[in-house]
């Protein structure tokens, strides 16, 4: 069962850079340790990112992302999934 935990909806500031050594949907230093979905011991190891992914533009999709994730700074050009492979695993 997937679990989602919404935040408040405090936007990044103009004038603030996206940091990926946060959390990337918050932009906070939260006290939950940040997990690398590649990390798993499953043997589907693409599946967090995935998932995440497939959710974030859903929500997206029907406007119901809250503001403080920016959905533009997850994509690069290549996709969510594949932004979040290239930049969440050389920050873990």
């Amino acid at each position: 069962m997937k679990k989602f935990k919404l935040l408040d909806n405090t936007a990044l500031a103009a004038d603030t850079k996206f940091d990926w050594d946060l959390c990337v949907l918050c932009q906070r230093v939260t006290p939950e340790n940040l997990q690398c979905p590649h990390e798993t011991k499953r043997n589907d190891k693409g599946a967090g990112y995935a998932s995440l992914a497939n959710s974030l533009q859903q929500f997206y999709d029907i406007g119901q992302l809250p503001s403080s994730v920016h959905f533009s700074e997850l994509d690069d050009g290549s996709g969510v999934e594949e932004t979040l492979v290239k930049k969440l695993r050389k920050v873990a």
